[in-house]
């Protein structure tokens, strides 16, 4: 039982770190949730996982992150929250200057901004591992 004026050190573990995993899907011999240590590299990792299969295509190979994703898709909403803004303004300038706004064009071009979805990728191509 602590006392009063009782002193705790916590330490922490030099180099701990929560376990690492990356998910392997698409064209690999063995698909799944594979841990990996710290300076291990990707290809490594896919070595592990039974290498790429006959059908893979490796320079289409997409590599993923959640946290860039995530960060790709809150600059998605801004830049769309600035072009409907811009929208906006620009109908605006128009109808001042007496000419006429097609406010169907706008939101078209509004409405295909919303298509775009953010992936968090590194590299290009059509099989993803993330």
């Amino acid at each position: 039982m602590l006392q009063p004026y009782d002193v705790v050190a916590v330490r922490t573990i030099p180099e701990f770190r929560e376990s690492l995993s990356v998910k392997l899907q698409g064209e690999v011999r063995f698909p799944g949730t594979y841990a990996f240590k710290r300076g291990e590299t990707l290809t490594q990792v896919l070595e592990r996982a039974g290498g790429l299969t006959a059908m893979a295509h490796a320079s289409a190979a997409v590599f993923t992150r959640e946290d860039l994703r995530e960060q790709e898709a809150k600059q998605l909403e801004d830049l769309r929250k600035r072009l409907r803004a811009d929208l906006a303004i620009a109908g605006l300038e128009q109808a001042n200057e007496g000419e006429s706004v097609d406010i169907d064009d706008g939101k078209k071009t509004a409405e295909r901004t919303r298509i775009q979805s953010s992936i968090g990728s590194i590299g290009a191509g059509s099989s993803q591992y993330s």
